[in-house]
């Protein structure tokens, strides 16, 4: 039996081939990721509450730790994450600007409200006014991928975290990491964030790699009739 592939399809199945192993490849780098941040949030959120400093010199340094300022939140420079469906709601992430007595200004997510709650004048009770105590975790924005969507800075809505540019609307100066809160049940409800991060990256790669190994097996398939047909 004699293996005559098509030009065409080898080309086309190269490519395929290709983009199929690089997608694996990437899972997996994604995966080596997501398992040393588990192990970094395991090791640091059991740990008290210190307070921030002012200005932070090497932010991963903090990423994780569970800190505590002080300030004024600027609640008219309020913005909001699309957040996952909560008890069956669509919901926002609520992020507000607080400005520390230093004039430093920190983006805090200050927890989840379903969609009927998002405009702040829907919401029971008022927001904290004058000086307030936070205390939550420091984080570092997650790397955006090529299916996040871009931001609507008109309507203030995210979808991938962005301090810098959710502070800029209101024209402040914000740095490119931000505070969790911690605690509470009014609305926006603050949560202590959650450790069990979804990690179903090897799923995915073993998903991408097998599409490939099929891929390669159409091909020979493909090769070894072309062949067969020739010699008749």
């Amino acid at each position: 039996m004699r293996f005559r592939p098509s030009l065409w399809l080898t080309i086309f199945a190269a490519m395929a081939f290709a983009v199929l192993c690089g997608l694996g490849y990437w899972q997996l780098q994604r995966l080596d990721w997501k398992q040393g941040l588990i192990e970094q949030i395991a090791a640091r959120m059991d740990q008290p509450a210190r307070p921030l400093p002012q200005a932070l010199a090497d932010p991963t340094e903090w990423r994780f730790r569970r800190v505590e300022l002080s300030g004024v939140f600027r609640h008219e420079g309020e913005v909001y994450r699309a957040g996952r469906p909560e008890d069956g709601e669509i919901g926002y992430r609520v992020f507000t600007p607080l400005v520390r007595e230093s004039g430093r200004v920190v983006m805090i997510e200050r927890g989840w409200v379903p969609g009927r709650f998002r405009d702040p004048a829907a919401r029971p009770g008022e927001p904290p006014r004058g000086e307030v105590t936070v205390t939550g975790v420091l984080r570092l924005p997650d790397p955006d991928t090529i299916f996040t969507p871009g931001p609507d800075a008109a309507s203030r809505t995210w979808f991938a975290v962005d301090p810098p540019a959710m502070a800029a609307v209101s024209g402040l100066d914000a740095p490119a990491w931000y505070v969790v809160a911690e605690g509470g049940g009014e609305w926006p409800r603050a949560e202590r964030p959650d450790l069990n991060l979804r990690n179903t990256h090897l799923n995915y790669a073993l998903t991408w790699f097998s599409l490939a190994a099929v891929l390669a097996v159409i091909w020979l398939i493909m090769g070894f009739r072309r062949g067969r047909e020739r010699r008749r």
